[in-house]
């Protein structure tokens, strides 16, 4: 009997500590979301996931927040719409002094990605014509022809788009969110990509990481 006690008693308390870690996890999160909104007000939905398991231990003991990955829907700029957002944070160091004054410090990351997602509707009207985006591929109609092209970055990081005679270009405005200039563009499903890399957590994001 006094066997099964312990066994309940352990279980119980594993259960807490995993609650409690899940819970901090989640608060982080909450936190990270809605200094997001705070920071892009007219943006739409917006979602932080951390992954990082156990994630209070990871922290108070090696400072490590694991795996930060924010994403946000509909954010407009002063050229174009972006349908969505994706700023992805691996290996995330952050201050483990500054943890007890209830602050998260962001020190460091391995490495980051920050990507931005165009679908037609908004490409169009930063374009000025109708296109559609699908098979790799951006098409639209020149006078009688229907021309495709697969984008491209130009040397400014701007999207360029050869479709037929026309050289068609979409330049992303460098922001505090947007703290990089494309590198790369890519057609995925019917969405046109453009990634670049950072080395330092966006000034945006450690806003939004700092207490």
């Amino acid at each position: 009997m006094r066997a099964l006690r312990a066994a309940l008693g352990v279980s119980a308390l594993l259960l807490f500590l995993t609650g409690a870690d899940v819970a901090s996890r989640h608060l982080a999160e909450n936190r990270i979301e809605a200094r997001a909104r705070a920071e892009v007000p007219e943006a739409g939905s917006i979602e932080a996931d951390i992954d990082s398991f156990p994630f209070l231990p990871r922290l108070l003991t090696a400072g490590s927040a694991g795996d930060v990955d924010l994403h946000l829907d509909q954010v407009p700029t002063q050229s174009v719409q972006l349908t969505s957002v994706d700023v992805k944070l691996r290996d995330v160091k952050v201050d483990r002094d500054a943890l007890f004054s209830r602050q998260v410090s962001v020190n460091s990351i391995e490495r980051g990605t920050v990507s931005a997602e165009l679908d037609a509707p908004s490409l169009s009207r930063a374009l000025g014509r109708q296109v559609t985006v699908g098979g790799g591929e951006v098409r639209s109609r020149v006078g009688p022809v229907n021309v495709s092209a697969r984008p491209t970055v130009g040397s400014d990081g701007a999207l360029v788009l050869r479709l037929g005679s026309l050289r068609l270009t979409v330049t992303l405005p460098r922001s505090n969110l947007l703290a990089c200039s494309a590198t790369s563009a890519e057609v995925v499903g019917d969405r046109v990509r453009l990634s670049c890399q950072v080395d330092d957590v966006p000034p945006a994001v450690r806003r939004r990481l700092d207490g």
